[in-house]
């Protein structure tokens, strides 16, 4: 039956392609008499995002946005995220300045609706864009907008609406198409330096150079190119200390005490470390010797530190950026009726910061799977010290806690320069093709061949098992306590600065690579004109066809792959596809106030059937002042190639475990009883101690049995012009994904395995697997069977561990979840004549959301995420620009609702329900009832025209210098919408040479 339906729609769908198609063949009897006016056949008919139809009216039934050449230079846009983060139905998202340790490193994202990157299309001159190497989230293939050099951009028009009927996957929430300049004569000269008056840092600098010649209208062709560098210095903690606001040193007070700014031993001095000793009462601390800075964290002198500074430790904020990029445009007239034309751009991206110096701490830490490790668990151990150690210096009152053997804390300060994060990316982008008319009918085809080459760096984060072996072993086990023991003659030597330590710091630090390779090999071709002429108007047609190559490949570090870089299982990602498409749009006049639209779209993938999408709108001239629209498509996303292809996610995740939380606490609660001081201390530090999530290994692969994500999307609106010079536009949209593809939640699998094996299974081939019951388990239990056997009463059954901790679990991505999406978008524009003193235009655009709920994969929808934290509910933009003869003076103002503290999804914290919130320490109690304030920042620009090919612009970002207040689940307590860098000066210099 399903297949008989297939059929069906595949018969329909071809049949209206067929009339599409057909129709630019066959004489139309409608057509037999031309009764357009000679005036409307001269008028220009241009293309516009959303539609294949070249039209008159830019006004459509779909809400579009266009941001034009001067509105970026007013905001002081350096980059193209710079532009988006002015829109208001763009949701804050992944920005390069803070991407590092994302697995996203060096990229920026659009984020239309807060639906994600993934419902975001975003194109070049109307065509695809290769995506970034890495995926987002390991998941989603995405563009990395930061490719698109700003100087090149004559405008950027935004969809906010469906648009897969016209252009095919990923086009849920809208789309973002930026368009350059077609041609240019000249050579044009731009550069520009800004700088945040709060701090030393934060430069960013750019040069932007475009050159063209030839005159498609004498010449019959134009070429040009524009070649711009942008550079932004790199912010280190030290210089944003300021910034934070007053609150967080208020109710952190220990942020700055804790970095031994005073006590610690500064730069150049190779701190020689803490020595530890665990017992029942906590743990002690003892300096190592030669400690220059000891210091006691206790009044009565014990528990004593090998104090650091560590402000300057590489503690990064925004990494330093280095972008080049190159577009080069030509056009040819072949003759009067076809024009040739190319496109080829390029880019170069290099981000880097340097990260803190890696740290030894004695110790076991957390297992994780590696790809070529099969379902064994890697563990990694920094080894402990033996009481023959001569390192472990112990005082005689600690030497007994562990049998003499000791921990040690110790910093690798001899690694300087060696720990750093780094990005490199190149992007190359060519275009070409043929466009002209036959008759009535416009046509364009063009090849386009694209490819990202990525390769993200680490180094200092993950230390190697082999590495840590080479220069802390032979290793042994301390019989009395179990604990893994270094050589007593590591070739490695604490407090020494050489070149041997250089050397093995190197293996036990090696640079973890991740290339990755996207490429993109796409044809397409559309026709689009007049097939008949309607007592109403021309009834227009547009059909074509795409067909799509896609190549992405991410194979992953070796030595991760093979288990020897903690954290790191060598994740990889393989896969390719080639998929059709047809496509066919009608725009009817019904009435001369009433016009209709019509697109369907076919889109082949292999893996799934035929995808078919439609989308109608319709457009009513209810007065001459007063135009009423609202539109109804279906939207889709194709799986990406790192869902459905080949490889996996090797990773840190986490879990919540019930069985462990149940004993633990079991243990707790006889220990808490106990007489024992001890007992009962060690009891309250168990207490609820393992019923929070905890990491684990992780491993999530690919399913190439995927469905595309669906959605149903519509908008309805009007917009209201009662004079030339005002006009006021509402539109509410709506949107309804469903079938959305996520990771298995590592929690549901849990609980499914306890339910059918029972809570003492501790491995289930393909799902999970738990580690040992650990010594430090035994010791728990032991102690606690001691309260018992000393206090029967105490116990009516002997509390244990039947299961050790999960040390990893594997699931799959599926289709599971349902998001649903709806709000009213506003703008308004007024301009008025100014006389003698030149022109004054206002502006306002915002968004006010009305719901973002979604239904999880327990067929629960959550709460409404509106006003919450991370969603406010409104944002916008007002915008001031006065023309007067030379200048032009620009004012706006971006303003974000207020957001309660807690949230919802994955920003839920159960410590900020009001009751928990009123006793968070760091936490005003004023602020779990109020939550955050809105935040309104101002810019200006004042743009000087020296004379008419010469201009300077001075522009100025929170212009009234606002400071963050204080958001305590935000980093350093500022909020991820709020400014932490303060007032910031960009002075711009343009010349034109004509």
């Amino acid at each position: 039956m399903k297949n008989r339906k297939m059929k069906i729609r595949e018969t329909v769908m071809t049949r209206a392609l067929c009339l599409a198609f057909g129709s630019m063949m066959l004489p139309v009897a409608v057509q037999a008499q031309d009764n357009t006016p000679e005036a409307e056949k001269n008028t220009q008919r241009v293309e516009i995002t959303g539609s294949s139809i070249k039209r008159i009216d830019k006004e459509q039934a779909s809400p579009i946005q266009i941001v034009k050449r001067e509105q970026i230079e007013q905001m002081g846009a350096s980059t193209l995220q710079q532009v988006l983060a002015n829109i208001s139905a763009n949701v804050p998202d992944l920005k390069d300045s803070q991407s590092l340790f994302t697995g996203m490193d060096g990229a920026s994202s659009a984020n239309l609706r807060g639906l994600g990157t993934q419902a975001t299309l975003v194109l070049l001159n109307g065509r695809r864009l290769s995506s970034y190497g890495a995926t987002y989230g390991f998941q989603y293939q995405f563009v990395n907008i930061d490719s698109i050099p700003v100087d090149a951009i004559e405008r950027v028009e935004i969809l906010a609406d469906g648009a897969s009927a016209i252009y095919g996957s990923d086009a849920i929430a809208g789309v973002i198409n930026v368009i350059t300049k077609t041609s240019y004569r000249g050579l044009d000269v731009r550069v520009n330096a800004q700088k945040s008056m709060q701090t030393n840092s934060n430069g960013e600098y750019g040069a932007a150079f475009t050159y063209g010649f030839g005159d498609l209208a004498k010449d019959k062709f134009n070429i040009f190119g524009t070649l711009s560098y942008y550079q932004r210095d790199a912010v280190y903690l030290p210089e944003i200390l300021s910034s934070i606001p007053d609150d967080y040193y208020k109710y952190h007070p220990s942020f700055l005490t804790n970095m031994r700014i005073t006590e610690g031993s500064g730069p150049g001095v190779l701190n020689p470390g803490t020595l530890f000793a665990f017992s029942s009462v906590g743990t002690n601390r003892a300096p190592a010797q030669g400690c220059p800075t000891p210091l006691s964290l206790k009044a009565d002198g014990s528990n004593t530190t090998c104090a650091l500074n560590t402000l300057n430790l590489g503690k990064f904020w925004v990494p330093s950026s280095k972008r080049t990029n190159g577009f080069i445009s030509a056009h040819f007239d072949i003759n009067d009726n076809v024009q040739a034309f190319a496109e080829l751009a390029v880019t170069h991206i290099d981000l880097t910061t340097a990260v803190g110096p890696p740290n030894f701490s004695s110790g076991d830490y957390p297992s994780w799977y590696a790809r070529n490790t099969g379902v064994k668990l890697n563990t990694l151990t920094f080894p402990y010290l033996s009481a023959k150690n001569p390192y472990n210096t112990l005082p005689a009152k600690l030497q007994g806690n562990m049998g003499g053997v000791a921990g040690i804390s110790y910093r690798f300060l001899d690694a300087a320069g060696l720990a750093k994060q780094s990005t490199v990316d190149d992007e190359f982008r060519l275009v070409a093709g043929l466009k002209g008319n036959t008759g009535r009918w416009d046509w364009e085809t063009a090849l386009t061949l694209a490819e990202t080459h990525s390769v993200m760096n680490q180094r200092g984060s993950n230390p190697s098992v082999s590495g840590l072996l080479a220069a802390f072993g032979p290793y042994t086990t301390d019989p009395k306590t179990g604990y893994t023991i270094m050589s007593d003659n590591p070739a490695y030597k604490f407090g020494v600065d050489n070149a041997s330590n250089r050397a093995l710091l190197e293996k036990m630090y090696p640079n973890v690579q991740y290339p990755s390779w996207d490429k993109v090999a796409n044809l397409d071709g559309k026709i689009s004109g007049k097939i008949a002429t309607l007592p109403a108007g021309d009834l227009m047609m547009a059909a074509g066809f795409n067909l799509n190559y896609e190549n992405y490949s991410s194979p992953g570090d070796t030595a991760a792959a093979n288990g020897d870089i903690w954290w790191q299982g060598g994740s990889w990602f393989k896969g390719q596809r080639t998929s059709q498409a047809l496509f066919a749009e009608f725009l009817a006049p019904i009435t001369r106030s009433i016009e209709a639209d019509f697109a369907i779209r076919d889109d082949k993938y292999p893996g799934f059937d035929n995808n078919i999408v439609p989308k109608v709108g319709l457009k009513v001239q209810a007065l001459n002042t007063l135009l009423v629209r609202g539109t109804y498509s279906e939207g889709f996303r194709a799986p990406s190639l790192a869902e459905s292809g080949t490889g996996g996610i090797y990773a840190v995740s986490q879990v919540q475990d019930p069985i462990r939380c149940a004993q633990t606490n079991a243990i707790a609660d006889v220990l808490m009883k106990s007489a024992n001081a001890s007992d009962v201390t060690t009891g309250k530090n168990l207490l609820n101690s393992e019923c929070s999530a905890y990491n684990i290994g992780g491993v999530t692969s690919p399913n190439s049995k995927l469905m595309p994500e669906k959605a149903r999307i519509s908008t309805v609106g009007f917009v209201f012009q009662p004079t030339k010079d005002f006009d006021i536009s509402a539109d509410y949209y709506f949107i309804n994904r469903k079938n959305e593809i996520n990771p298995e939640n590592y929690n549901q699998l849990l609980e499914r395995a306890i339910a059918k094996f029972g809570p003492d299974i501790a491995d289930v081939p393909g799902v999970m697997l738990r580690t040992p019951v650990s010594p430090q388990d035994k010791a728990n239990q032991g102690q606690a069977a001691a309260v018992c056997a000393a206090n029967p009463g105490l116990c009516s059954k002997l509390p244990v561990y039947t299961v050790g901790q999960v040390g990893g679990m594997i699931g799959s991505y599926i289709n599971q979840s349902q998001t649903l999406v709806d709000g009213f978008d506003v703008n308004a524009n007024a301009r008025f004549g100014l006389g003698e003193y030149g022109r004054l235009n206002l502006g306002l655009q915002t968004t006010i959301a009305r719901r973002f709920i979604v239904k999880g994969a327990d067929g629960e929808w959550q709460e409404n995420s509106v006003g919450a934290y991370n969603s406010p509910r409104i944002t916008g933009r007002f915008s001031a620009l006065w023309n007067y003869g030379q200048w032009d003076l620009a004012l706006a103002a971006n303003y974000t609702g207020p957001q309660r503290l807690q949230g919802v999804g994955g920003w839920y914290d159960p410590s900020y329900d009001q009751e928990s919130c009123e006793t968070r320490l760091d936490t005003p109690k004023s602020l779990c009832s109020k939550g955050i304030a809105s935040i309104t920042t101002w810019t200006s620009n004042i743009s000087w025209r020296l004379r008419k090919d010469m201009k300077l612009d001075l522009n100025i970002q929170n212009l009234f210098n606002h400071r963050p207040e204080y958001d305590p689940r935000g980093n350093y307590g500022v909020n991820n919408y709020d400014n932490f860098l303060g007032r910031i000066v960009k002075l711009s210099f343009n010349y034109q040479f004509k």
